[in-house]
C-alpha cells in the first residue's frame, strides 16, 4: 500500500493498471535506521498454531528482492514488540480497512486496478464490498496453489516445506491473470 501511495503521489497514474496482490497477514514493513530505509518484516506464531503458546517469530530482511537477511539481534526488539504490545486481530482489521481505503482514493482518481489475494481477507466487510469483489480476479492465491499441487512442496514431493507457487505455478498465475485482464 505504501508503494501504492509514493506512485500516485510522484507520477501521472492516467495510463496505469495497478495489480494490486494483497497480503497482510504476517508481514509488515519498519523503517530501519541503519539502512535509511523500509524492511520487510514476517512474523507469526513461533509455534505454527497459536502465538499465545510461544509468541511470535520474526524474519526481516532488507527488501522483497532476497535482500539481506538481518541478523537475529536486530530483531529480537520486534519479536518482544508483537510479544507484549501486538493485537493481531486489530491490526489485520485496521489493515483491510486501510486497503479499502486505497481501493477508493483508486477509484475516485479513475486508475484501473485489479486485486489479487494470497489468503482471505480477515475483516469480511472488506471481502463483501463492491468495488473490492468487481475488481478481485484471483481470489485466494494459495487456495488454487493447494488446489492445483503447484507449490514447490509439490514439486519437490514434500522435500522442501514451502507453500509458495513453483515456476508452473507461476505461469499458471500468470496465465490466469492474463486472461482475466
Amino acid at each position: 500500500m505504501r508503494n501504492v501511495e509514493e506512485i500516485l503521489e510522484s507520477e501521472d497514474c492516467s495510463d496505469k493498471l495497478f495489480i494490486l496482490e494483497y497480503s497482510n497477514w504476517g508481514r509488515s514493513e519498519l523503517w530501519f535506521n541503519e539502512f535509511n530505509k523500509w524492511i520487510v518484516a514476517n512474523w507469526g506464531p513461533r509455534d505454527g498454531v497459536d502465538p499465545t503458546n510461544e509468541g511470535y517469530a520474526v524474519m526481516m530482511t532488507s527488501d522483497y528482492k532476497y535482500g539481506k537477511q538481518l541478523e537475529f539481534d536486530k530483531f529480537k526488539i520486534y519479536e518482544n514488540y508483537l510479544d507484549n504490545f501486538f493485537n493481531e486481530k486489530e491490526y489485520l482489521i485496521q489493515s483491510d480497512r486501510n486497503f479499502l481505503n486505497l481501493l477508493y482514493k483508486l477509484k475516485s482518481k479513475n486508475i484501473d486496478f485489479k486485486i489479487i489475494t494470497l489468503e482471505e481477507v480477515f475483516w469480511k466487510p472488506l471481502e463483501n464490498d463492491k468495488l473490492f469483489k468487481d475488481s478481485t480476479i484471483l481470489y485466494n492465491l494459495y487456495e488454487f496453489i493447494n488446489k492445483n499441487k503447484l507449490s514447490i512442496e509439490n514439486i519437490t514431493n514434500n522435500e522442501v516445506n514451502d507453500g509458495h507457487p513453483s515456476i508452473e505455478g507461476h505461469i499458471k498465475i500468470a496465465k490466469k491473470i492474463y486472461e482475466k485482464i
